[in-house]
């Protein structure tokens, strides 16, 4: 398997959103909410227009894998990944995480958090093995979370 790394495009939408509407991409988010069409057009609109956003796609030759988000806000550097659900459990997450971060750490110095829900053991596990380490605990939405961190 050959994992091919590229920026995000506005054709990518209807996978992004069929992505982010996964069963279990929901349940592991910290807004459980579906979203719908029109909010996702938005929402990616604004993303590829923002300097501070970096939205990457993986694939293997025309598969989609999954995608990283990295975001640079006022005080934190903050990654998400979801992997596609007919990859999930075959060690490709870290992979992609270590990439993403790779790439960024190009144009950027920040160190770049996670927060992942602490249910979420497997998220936790493969953010983990790319390398990231415990940070601390919070609560966000009333769900307890553990944060990672990633030091450049």
């Amino acid at each position: 398997m050959t994992i091919l790394l590229r920026k995000v495009e506005a054709k990518d939408s209807r996978y992004l959103f069929e992505l982010a509407n996964d069963a279990l991409t929901r349940s592991n988010s910290f807004n459980t909410k579906e979203i719908t069409w029109e909010e996702h057009q938005i929402w990616l609109g604004a993303k590829l227009n923002d300097a501070k956003s970096f939205l990457y796609i993986f694939s293997d030759e025309d598969i989609n894998i999954g995608t990283v988000k990295i975001e640079r806000k006022e005080t934190e550097t903050i990654i998400g990944v979801t992997v596609d659900s007919t990859f999930r459990g075959k060690g490709l997450g870290s992979i992609l995480i270590k990439m993403a971060c790779s790439e960024f750490w190009k144009q950027n110095k920040d160190d770049i958090k996670a927060y992942i829900k602490k249910t979420n053991t497997g998220s936790v596990r493969t953010f983990e093995k790319a390398g990231f380490s415990s940070f601390g605990e919070l609560r966000i939405n009333d769900e307890d979370c553990i944060i990672l961190n990633a030091l450049r």
